[in-house]
This record gives structure tokens, C-alpha cells and sequence, in this order.
């Protein structure tokens, strides 16, 4: 026994010690179990996808069968059958049909709908412009007299836009030039 757990020779004719030897054996031990784990997977899934094919293969042959038997058995029930069948098929026909009408009626209630509102829209925006366009052509005359209010972010040029005064004269009736022009929002500037 002595001799069996001395330690073995080495090609190089050196003794290798008893643990390397154990290690080794071990790390091969264990990528047996995984391959034997890893294929225990992969064939236990081949099975399981078979067995489903296999399953609706064979429901799918009974089913047929059981059709082909049935209809050698009873043609008489059958040709009855056949008749409940299309009068239920007629009233399905009606049912859809009817389906179909309410659907479209509902497509042209929101679509009429949706006309409706776009029209309104437009010609609240139609109205809208309108009234700007006036109040705009208000506020020109208003200020086209002997003075004007500046507006926020106005200068001289924006006033003599806006008047249809030239620049320099506004700027010449309130004592400066137009590169030194300065006025406050609200301030009330001559024209002429």
C-alpha cells in the first residue's frame, strides 16, 4: 500500500507529489459532471419540443378522424346540421351586415364631426386675423396725430414703421438725433 500513494515519476524521471495528480483527476471529474449536466439540458428540451410536435400531430390526426366517422355514421343528422348551419350563418350574415352599417355611421358622424371643428377653427382664426388687422389699422390712425405712445421694444425706426412719420422728423420733433434716440415704454413722443 506503501507504494500506492508514493508519488509517481515525471518523464523528466522527477516525482510528481500525490496532490498535482488528485487536482488533476478533480478538474477533469468536474468537466465530466458539467458535460454530463449540459447535455442532461439540451436533450431534455430536444424531448419537451418533441413531445409538443408529436402532440399536435396526433390531436390534429384524431380530430380529422373522428370528422370522417362521424360523417359515414349520420348523413341525415348532417343535412339537418346543415341547415341550422346556414341559418346561422344567414343571421351572422345580418349580424355583420348591420356591424358593418353601424361602423359606417359612426365613421361619418366623426368624420362630419371633425369637418365641423375644423371649419369652426378656421374661421375663429379668420376672425381673429380680422380683428387684429382692424385694431392694427385703429392704432395707425390713432397715432398718426400730433403723438404716439412707444410700445414695448419700440425705437425710432419701429414708430416711423409703425406712423409712417419719418424717422428723422419724429426724432427732430423730441429734440435728438436718430443714433441717439432713446425712450421708455409707455412714454408719450411727439410726431411732428
Amino acid at each position: 500500500m506503501a507504494e500506492n500513494q508514493a508519488p509517481k515519476n515525471n518523464k523528466n524521471g522527477e516525482k510528481r507529489p500525490a496532490s498535482t495528480t488528485f487536482l488533476t483527476a478533480l478538474v477533469i471529474g468536474l468537466f465530466a459532471v458539467l458535460g454530463v449536466i449540459i447535455t442532461t439540458l439540451l436533450w431534455s428540451n430536444q424531448l419537451t419540443d418533441n413531445a409538443k410536435i408529436s402532440d399536435s400531430f396526433y390531436t390534429t390526426g384524431e380530430s380529422s378522424a373522428k370528422k370522417v366517422d362521424s360523417s359515414k355514421k349520420s348523413k341525415d343528422k348532417n343535412s339537418k346540421d346543415d341547415k341550422s348551419k346556414n341559418n346561422t350563418a344567414e343571421e351572422k350574415k345580418s349580424d355583420s351586415d348591420s356591424d358593418k352599417a353601424k361602423k359606417e355611421a359612426e365613421d361619418k358622424a366623426k368624420k362630419d364631426a371633425e369637418d365641423k371643428a375644423k371649419k369652426e377653427a378656421e374661421d375663429k382664426a379668420k376672425k381673429e386675423a380680422e380683428d387684429k388687422a382692424k385694431k392694427e389699422a385703429e392704432d395707425k390712425e390713432a397715432n398718426v396725430g400730433d403723438s404716439t405712445t412707444v410700445e414695448a421694444g419700440e425705437g425710432v425706426n419701429q414708430i416711423a414703421a409703425r406712423t409712417g412719420v419719418p424717422a428723422s422728423q419724429i426724432a427732430a420733433a423730441n429734440g435728438m438725433t436718430v443714433d441717439s434716440w432713446f425712450a421708455y415704454p409707455g412714454q408719450v413722443v411727439k410726431l411732428k
